[in-house]
Protein backbone atom coordinates (compact mmCIF):
# COMPACT_ATOMS: atom_id res chain seq x y z
CA UNK A 1 0.00 0.00 0.00
CA UNK A 2 0.90 3.60 -0.63
CA UNK A 3 1.01 6.19 2.00
CA UNK A 4 -0.65 9.35 0.98
CA UNK A 5 1.45 11.69 2.64
CA UNK A 6 2.66 11.81 6.21
CA UNK A 7 -0.62 12.76 7.62
CA UNK A 8 -2.52 9.24 6.43
CA UNK A 9 -2.76 7.88 9.97
CA UNK A 10 -4.02 11.41 11.58
CA UNK A 11 -6.85 11.24 8.09
CA UNK A 12 -7.32 7.33 8.68
CA UNK A 13 -8.59 8.28 12.73
CA UNK A 14 -10.70 10.81 11.53
CA UNK A 15 -12.85 8.90 9.23
CA UNK A 16 -12.49 6.02 12.17
CA UNK A 17 -14.05 8.19 14.82
CA UNK A 18 -16.62 8.74 12.07
CA UNK A 19 -15.55 12.47 10.53
CA UNK A 20 -15.76 12.85 6.86
CA UNK A 21 -12.40 12.72 4.89
CA UNK A 22 -13.01 14.18 1.52
CA UNK A 23 -9.75 13.38 0.20
CA UNK A 24 -10.71 9.96 0.22
CA UNK A 25 -13.21 10.17 -2.12
CA UNK A 26 -10.88 10.90 -4.58
CA UNK A 27 -7.84 9.41 -3.29
CA UNK A 28 -5.85 7.61 -6.73
CA UNK A 29 -4.78 4.41 -6.85
CA UNK A 30 -1.92 3.50 -8.05
CA UNK A 31 -1.27 0.74 -10.69
CA UNK A 32 2.07 -1.91 -9.31
CA UNK A 33 3.85 -0.54 -12.21
CA UNK A 34 3.49 2.64 -11.06
CA UNK A 35 4.75 2.74 -7.69
CA UNK A 36 8.52 2.89 -8.25
CA UNK A 37 7.92 6.09 -10.26
CA UNK A 38 5.45 7.79 -7.70
CA UNK A 39 8.30 6.76 -5.15
CA UNK A 40 11.24 8.52 -7.11
CA UNK A 41 8.98 11.18 -7.77
CA UNK A 42 8.32 11.99 -4.30
CA UNK A 43 12.06 11.69 -3.59
CA UNK A 44 12.61 14.03 -6.40
CA UNK A 45 10.25 16.65 -5.23
CA UNK A 46 11.66 16.78 -1.82
CA UNK A 47 14.35 17.80 -2.94
CA UNK A 48 13.46 20.34 -5.06
CA UNK A 49 15.12 23.80 -4.43
CA UNK A 50 12.80 26.77 -3.54
CA UNK A 51 13.37 30.15 -3.54
CA UNK A 52 10.81 32.87 -4.11
CA UNK A 53 9.11 30.19 -6.27
CA UNK A 54 9.51 26.36 -6.78
CA UNK A 55 12.18 25.53 -9.74
CA UNK A 56 11.79 23.01 -12.45
CA UNK A 57 13.47 19.30 -11.56
CA UNK A 58 16.81 19.28 -13.37
CA UNK A 59 17.65 16.34 -15.77
CA UNK A 60 20.65 16.11 -13.94
CA UNK A 61 18.60 15.23 -10.66
CA UNK A 62 15.99 13.04 -12.66
CA UNK A 63 19.59 11.16 -13.83
CA UNK A 64 20.66 10.57 -10.51
CA UNK A 65 17.26 9.56 -9.47
CA UNK A 66 16.78 6.50 -11.91
CA UNK A 67 20.61 5.24 -10.87
CA UNK A 68 19.26 5.09 -6.94
CA UNK A 69 16.18 3.26 -8.54
CA UNK A 70 17.63 1.44 -10.57
CA UNK A 71 15.18 2.89 -13.47
CA UNK A 72 15.66 2.65 -17.02
CA UNK A 73 13.10 3.59 -18.68
CA UNK A 74 13.12 6.61 -20.12
CA UNK A 75 9.33 6.99 -20.18
CA UNK A 76 10.44 8.13 -16.37
CA UNK A 77 12.04 11.13 -17.61
CA UNK A 78 8.51 11.99 -19.57
CA UNK A 79 6.54 10.66 -16.55
CA UNK A 80 8.32 12.87 -13.67
CA UNK A 81 8.78 16.15 -16.08
CA UNK A 82 4.69 15.93 -16.54
CA UNK A 83 4.36 15.55 -12.63
CA UNK A 84 7.07 18.53 -11.97
CA UNK A 85 4.74 20.63 -14.26
CA UNK A 86 1.81 19.76 -12.16
CA UNK A 87 3.22 20.45 -9.02
CA UNK A 88 4.90 23.55 -10.09
CA UNK A 89 1.18 24.67 -11.14
CA UNK A 90 0.39 23.91 -7.60
CA UNK A 91 2.95 25.72 -5.85
CA UNK A 92 2.43 28.53 -7.86
CA UNK A 93 -1.41 28.76 -7.52
CA UNK A 94 -1.02 27.95 -3.51
CA UNK A 95 1.34 31.35 -3.33
CA UNK A 96 -1.11 33.72 -5.21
Amino acid sequence: MILYGGDLEFLNKCRRDGKKVPCFDTMPILIEEAVVFWEAFQVLNSSRSVGFSANPLSLVEIECCMRLFNIESIEFVFIVKTLDRIMINAYSKSSD
